[in-house]
């Protein structure tokens, strides 16, 4: 891949799939990979190593382990005043064979 920066924090990064404009600052990139999984795509990882970022800095902030274990630090109880209600799940019916 090739990375052109256009300003400071924004670069433009020829290879891959397609050409992206990385947003560095914003966390915006033209390929949409990050607005979904909120893991750096492959251009904004050419993008932050030729800024001199480490890549864990791209990641979203939920992602790190001390926000997960942030998240399920305290006990989580239910609702109250509300019905659970109980489901059994059962394996899938192999007398059936495979689809046609």
């Amino acid at each position: 891949m090739t990375v052109q920066p256009i300003d400071g924090w924004r670069f433009f990064v020829k290879g891959g799939k397609m050409d992206c404009v990385v947003d560095l600052e914003h966390g915006k990139y033209d390929c949409g990979v990050y607005a979904v999984e909120k893991i750096p795509c492959s251009h904004a990882i050419a993008a932050g190593t030729s800024a001199g970022l480490h890549i864990s800095t791209l990641v979203c902030p939920v992602y790190p382990k001390d926000s997960m274990f942030a998240g399920y630090s305290e006990n989580i109880y239910p609702c109250v005043g509300q019905q659970v209600e109980e489901h059994t799940c059962f394996p899938p019916d192999e007398k059936r064979g495979p689809r046609r």
